[in-house]
């Protein structure tokens, strides 16, 4: 295991390098940056705008919308808690969960909870300003 990982470490530096060296080239005028686009042009690739990583990473739209809405509860959630700037206990006890749950929600676990318990916790987190 630990060869593994040394293994990946130093692949991982070689690619620095490599970036590093890139970079440079392109800083002196040695090289040029080529714009993404011009890449999947010259190759042929199509490319698709999303209007979010919800809709590109979910096909079915109702379920992407899901997505969408459990995490700008998370994030009213978090924003509310962290404004308030009560312990983690103590905003936990307002909101009604866990510690540990609250713990999870500000890690940016949406799918912790189903989503109907994410709204209370965001109702309660804007009732109490926590």
């Amino acid at each position: 295991m630990a060869d593994i990982d040394n293994e990946e470490r130093q692949g991982d530096l070689e690619d620095l390098r490599i970036a590093e060296r890139r970079m440079a080239d392109i800083k002196s005028g040695a090289s040029v940056a080529v714009p993404l686009e011009e890449v999947a042009m010259r190759l042929d690739v199509k490319t698709e705008r999303f209007r979010d990583v919800w809709e590109a990473i979910e096909a079915d739209p109702v379920i992407a919308d899901d997505w969408r809405a459990r995490s700008q509860l998370v994030i009213a959630i978090v924003e509310s808690v962290r404004a308030n700037g009560d312990s983690l206990v103590a905003s936990a006890k307002r909101l009604g969960i866990s510690p540990e749950t609250l713990a999870e929600l500000l890690h940016g676990d949406i799918s912790l909870l189903p989503r109907d318990e994410l709204e209370r916790i965001a109702l309660a987190s804007n009732e109490t300003g926590s």
